[in-house]
């Protein structure tokens, strides 16, 4: 079984518009067009049991729509949701407690869309209001195409905030660091937080990869494709490549994100 713990769709609508001007500022041709229906036709064909879908809230104002749409999806058609979150909204808590009463498990920050550096005070606040609810917290860690001079999640940053943060589940996208995975291995492998394997491969060397994977407590590590971007079984194949024990694979294939997501 594989669960994809990082992925993202778009309404129809907005798909048609967002997709294609994401991909001129990346540079990259899309595996999917970002639709929902798109996403749930790849993980039939290759295999994937349940996608975990992460928001990301570009102005506050878009905070609650987002999430409203997030419950409605949460649970169904294999499809789980984490919330968004943008650290300009004004009443968070209210925010996140109508997350985790509707049975949301996590929020989705992304720092480089907010302008905001991951250690500045307010983005802890809001990690740790997150955590205070019990919702777990992804963010998006190292470079990104939307923001290519400054680098607003860095690893060194994200390992200065680790002691400001209180008891809760702190989850790094891209092996902890997009186009800084060698860094990232020496700044927070073996860290209490959990890693996503998701696309930072093809910018690093494998070797770099596999180091990460293997210093790292094996119970905190995520499959993750980063759908539509890439084919949702690009990471098994890489998973594969690296030659890794077959516990180690099922650990990040599904068994830690079915402890997450309380299957």
């Amino acid at each position: 079984m594989i669960i994809d713990f990082h992925c993202h769709i778009f309404p129809d609508e907005l798909a048609k518009r967002a997709i294609p001007a994401m991909a001129a500022v990346s540079g990259l041709t899309p595996a999917l067009d970002g639709t929902k229906s798109a996403l749930l036709s790849s993980m039939r064909r290759q295999g994937i049991a349940y996608s975990v879908l992460m928001p990301v809230a570009t102005k506050p104002g878009h905070v609650e729509t987002m999430n409203t749409l997030a419950l409605a999806q949460n649970g169904r058609e294999g499809l789980f949701s984490f919330g968004a979150m943008h650290v300009d909204y004004e009443d968070k808590k209210a925010e996140f407690r109508r997350l985790k009463d509707g049975g949301i498990q996590g929020i989705k920050l992304h720092f480089d869309y907010m302008k905001r550096f991951i250690d500045a005070p307010e983005s802890v606040r809001t990690i740790n209001e997150a955590f205070e609810t019990g919702l777990a917290v992804l963010v998006h860690a190292g470079y990104d195409p939307v923001s290519p001079e400054i680098h607003y999640s860095e690893a060194a940053r994200i390992a200065a905030i680790l002691p400001q943060l209180t008891s809760g589940t702190l989850i790094l996208a891209h092996f902890g660091g997009l186009g800084q995975v060698a860094e990232a291995g020496r700044l927070l492998a073996g860290k209490d937080v959990y890693l996503d394997c998701s696309s930072a491969y093809r910018e690093a060397p494998l070797s770099d990869c596999r180091e990460v994977l293997l210093r790292h407590d094996p119970d905190k590590l995520l499959y993750g494709s980063d759908s539509p971007w890439f084919a949702q079984s690009d990471p098994l194949r890489v998973l594969k490549e690296m030659e890794l024990s077959e516990e180690r694979i099922e650990k990040i294939c599904w068994k830690n994100a079915a402890r997450l997501l309380a299957l």
